[in-house]
């Protein structure tokens, strides 16, 4: 594959992966990982949803660290 070829790869992987982030609501700067394990505090009440809270959290901010960090992998 020719480096042009490659290069033209390499941005349509990355505008898939900012569309991707943008649909999930997990571009630069979100609070999903706030905004979702505060939703399901407050709707479900109960010490367990408090520990699921924590977790959601976690998860969904590991999630964004991922999609942020293939993008910026792309950028290289």
């Amino acid at each position: 594959m020719a480096d042009e070829e490659k290069q033209e790869a390499i941005e349509e992987l990355r505008a898939l992966v900012q569309d991707s982030r943008a649909e999930l609501g997990l571009e630069d700067g979100s609070n999903k990982a706030e905004t979702l394990s505060q939703d399901l505090s407050d709707a479900w009440k109960s010490p367990k949803a408090d520990d699921y809270e924590d977790l959601i959290s976690e998860m969904v901010t590991a999630i964004y660290n991922d999609w942020y960090n293939l993008e910026g992998a792309l950028d290289t």
